[in-house]
């Protein structure tokens, strides 16, 4: 039996995306921006870099509305030059 995300959410509900990419001196606003652009507000993202420092972890909570922002969020936080991985 397959499930779907969908079924298994019941909106609006709270998500904390992480996005794991090469520290770059915007990589944070950068993912602050794109979720702006689908969910507009103040974020304090929580942000831990690696032990040698090649490598950083962005996590960010937003209450998402419906599954299509789920979708586009993760889609373009993925297109962010420096991301190498988003969940």
């Amino acid at each position: 039996m397959k499930t779907n995300l969908v079924d298994l959410l019941v909106f609006p509900t709270s998500m904390t995306y992480k996005v794991i990419g090469t520290p770059h001196i915007n990589l944070v606003n950068q993912v602050i921006e794109v979720v702006q652009s689908y969910v507009p507000g103040d974020y304090i993202p929580r942000v831990i870099y690696s032990y040698r420092r090649s490598y950083c972890s962005i996590s960010i909570t937003i209450v998402v509305t419906n599954i299509q922002q789920v979708e586009h969020l993760y889609t373009d936080l993925s297109k962010i030059q420096n991301v190498r991985m988003v969940f």
